[in-house]
C-alpha cells in the first residue's frame, strides 16, 4: 500500500514538472520567434550591448515565470521546485553549448546563477498563488 502511494506521488511530481517545462518551452518559443522576427526585419541590432542587456533581463523574467509555473503546479516546496526546474533548463542549455563548442565563461556561469535565483524566487511566489478547485 505504501509503495503504491509513493509511486502515485512520484508520478504527480513528474507530471507537474513536465507540465511546467512544456509551458515554459511554449513561452520561450514565442519570445524567441518575436526576437528572430525583429532581428530578421532589421528592427534591432543583435550585436549591440543594449540587445544583450535586454536579452539578459528577458531571460531573468522567463526564469521567474518558470519558477512561478513550477511552484504553482507543485503547490509545495517552491524553492526546490523553482531550483530543480531551472537546473533542468540550464543542463539542457549546457549540453547544447557543448555540441556547438561554445566555451563556458565566467559571464555565462554568473548569468546561469542569476537565472537560477530568479527561478527559485518565482517558485516561492508560485506556491503562494491559490489554485482554483
Amino acid at each position: 500500500m505504501y509503495a503504491y502511494n509513493l509511486l502515485g506521488e512520484t508520478m504527480n511530481i513528474i507530471k507537474a514538472k513536465l507540465r511546467t517545462l512544456f509551458s515554459f518551452l511554449i513561452i520561450l518559443s514565442l519570445i524567441g520567434l518575436i526576437y528572430a522576427l525583429l532581428i530578421w526585419s532589421n528592427k534591432i541590432d543583435s550585436s549591440s550591448e543594449k540587445f544583450h542587456t535586454i536579452m539578459f533581463i528577458t531571460g531573468i523574467c522567463l526564469f521567474i515565470i518558470l519558477g512561478l509555473l513550477s511552484g504553482y503546479y507543485t503547490q509545495e516546496k517552491g524553492l526546490l521546485a523553482g531550483l530543480s526546474s531551472a537546473l533542468v533548463i540550464i543542463v539542457i542549455i549546457l549540453i547544447i553549448n557543448l555540441f556547438v563548442k561554445e566555451p563556458i565563461t565566467l559571464r555565462m556561469v554568473l548569468k546561469f546563477l542569476t537565472y537560477t535565483a530568479g527561478s527559485a524566487a518565482g517558485g516561492i511566489m508560485g506556491v503562494n498563488i491559490p489554485r482554483s478547485k
